[in-house]
């Protein structure tokens, strides 16, 4: 029976059954052991020790019970199942029982018979390299990393050259310097975040991101609660909270909403109203999304007019890249929004766009199919299945967007002469400042 028992404790209602009675005598040998373990490996080892005892890997064959007062028990744990816990019924070495309240006890330390063996070799090691490597080495055999670990730091302790002890705990000789992969990257300026070492300035923004993206998470799962609400009971005061919406790390599930397919007319328009006051960079991009590729006409002129006051040459720079597209209808839509912008800034792509090549597809496999001539000439030919031809259209919006940006300049849908004149009004005027004599 080990038992370290403190004035506070004895007037604790124990309960000792069996022949043998608690007391303080049979406690002064175990704490004389434990106290010249203490001093022989000072409090670090008896912190890798008390790790270790609670890491073994074998079945339990005595328990440490650690007592609310600062003492503690050891012995078997009779009923660890008791739900809710009342009380601790140990088995003492010597064969009685011992009863604990369970408020008496503050933790219970599972001990192995492995982690028991060390305790007996542990006051009989030389306090030496030596010494330590050989517990080191059957701590090892014996899947005690933690208890390992501790003895190769003692061994550092009484010789810092210790190559092997060095290796094991991580260590290489960097610029004549022992140091660890830890220690050389913080050397460097790194910091770990979890498994990976990060400058402290991508930490923050790695942070942020996490940050940003929960948030939007939160958002999510938010908007879609006020959307179930939504002509229903209490339907009125979730369309108040949507419309009341401030938080830019909403614009996500804004976006999954608006782009719903079951969505209805009204609640797009809501939801591109908060869009437009929020501002953000994603809103914006959902507002110029609308505005070229929505097919209801009223939403794709409402994305529109708010789109517009977001005008900038870089946004118009990427509507314009949509002057390019293989629909002859998005290419249209994307000149409409860039007449809104007045950008002059895309006028070559517009230039380029008065005209655009587009393929199509006639006939259907049987019936008249138009056919076209070498020279010219057009005709009509029977089946042959379906035909891909690429014709070249002209461009209305494209036109009225150059039309409006440039009142004076009337050439139609002649690029030639579009891109003869627009070079001619970006070339500086030469002017000749010498005096006649």
């Amino acid at each position: 029976m080990h038992c370290h028992s403190q004035p506070e404790i004895a007037a604790s209602p124990l309960r000792v059954t069996g022949r043998h009675h608690l007391g303080l005598r049979r406690v002064r040998p175990v704490r004389r052991r434990l106290d010249s373990a203490v001093r022989m490996l000072g409090a670090g080892l008896l912190a890798g020790l008390l790790a270790g005892l609670l890491a073994g890997p074998e079945p339990a064959r005595a328990d440490v019970f650690l007592l609310s007062s600062g003492g503690q028990v050891e012995g078997e744990f009779l009923n660890r199942d008791e739900v809710p816990r009342t009380r601790y019924v140990v088995r003492l070495e010597s064969g009685g029982e011992l009863v604990l309240p369970a408020k008496a006890v503050s933790n219970v330390v599972v001990r192995t018979e492995v982690q028991r063996r060390y305790e007996e070799l542990l006051p009989k090691m030389p306090p030496t390299v030596e010494g330590h490597w050989k517990m080191a080495e059957w701590c090892r055999e014996r899947s005690l990393e933690a208890l390992r670990e501790t003895h190769l730091r003692e061994i550092l302790k009484l010789d810092p050259e210790h190559e092997k002890a060095r290796s094991l705990l991580g260590y290489q000789r960097l610029s004549g310097r022992w140091m660890t992969t830890e220690e050389y990257r913080q050397g460097l300026g790194y910091v770990r975040h979890g498994t990976d070492w990060r400058l402290p300035q991508e930490l923050e923004l790695l942070l942020a991101r996490e940050q940003w993206r929960k948030e939007e998470l939160e958002w999510k799962q938010k908007l879609r609660i006020l959307r179930g609400k939504v002509g229903r009971k209490g339907g009125e005061r979730a369309l108040e909270e949507i419309r009341a919406i401030r938080d830019p790390a909403a614009t996500a599930a804004l976006v999954q909403l608006l782009d719903g397919r079951d969505e209805s007319r009204d609640m797009k328009m809501l939801y591109l109203d908060v869009l437009g006051r929020l501002g953000s960079p994603g809103a914006v991009n959902a507002l110029a999304k609308r505005s070229i590729y929505e097919d209801d006409s009223a939403i794709r002129e409402k994305a529109l007019d708010l789109l517009q006051r977001f005008a900038s040459p870089r946004l118009a720079e990427s509507v314009a890249e949509r002057l390019r597209d293989d629909n002859n209808t998005i290419v249209n839509r994307a000149a409409l929004v860039l007449e809104r912008f007045g950008e002059r800034g895309v006028t070559p792509e517009l230039i380029d766009a008065l005209t655009t090549k587009h393929k199509q597809t006639l006939g259907s496999g049987s019936g008249i199919t138009p056919s076209f001539s070498g020279d010219g000439g057009a005709g009509l030919s029977m089946g042959g299945g379906p035909k891909v031809v690429v014709s070249e259209l002209q461009n209305g919006a494209v036109l009225a967007a150059l039309t409006a940006l440039y009142p004076g300049a009337g050439f139609g849908y002649d690029k030639v002469l579009w891109k003869r004149w627009y070079a001619a009004s970006q070339t500086p005027r030469v002017v000749d400042l010498r005096r006649d004599p």
